[in-house]
């Protein structure tokens, strides 16, 4: 009976600490979203923050040469792979990457004191859809 009884206060722990353990990654996961709710966040601010990043994005692809402008736009803006804007453009595959490269390096180069790289880059992904 004695065996039992520990075999009873084994489970009884095990779950308690499962508990006490999950307790804790909920309180670790939601704590730095409450604390930026707390803040104060502002929707709004943050999209016209946003907005004023692409009209600089923006401003920088207008000085592109027209060709790298062309096949960024295509690259970013349509989201066309390298072989359909070399096919479209009637140019090779090469050409377009290093136009893209081009591209890239000049926008990160032209914005490089007005927005911080992370945000530039996040802004400048593919993956972003606005």
């Amino acid at each position: 009976m004695k065996s039992f009884s520990n075999y009873l206060f084994i489970i009884c722990r095990n779950q308690t600490y499962n508990q006490l353990k999950k307790i804790a990654v909920e309180r670790n996961f939601n704590l730095p979203i409450e604390q930026h709710v707390n803040k104060g966040f502002d929707i709004q601010e943050e999209i016209v923050q946003v907005d004023h990043y692409r009209a600089l994005i923006d401003h920088s692809i207008d000085k592109l040469p027209e060709q790298a402008k062309r096949v960024y736009l295509l690259s970013r803006h349509e989201r066309l792979k390298h072989e359909e804007i070399a096919k479209k453009l009637n140019i090779s595959s090469e050409t377009v990457k290093k136009h893209i490269q081009y591209a890239v390096n000049f926008i990160k180069k032209d914005l490089d004191s007005k927005i911080d790289i992370v945000t530039l880059m996040i802004l400048m992904s593919s993956l972003v859809i606005c």
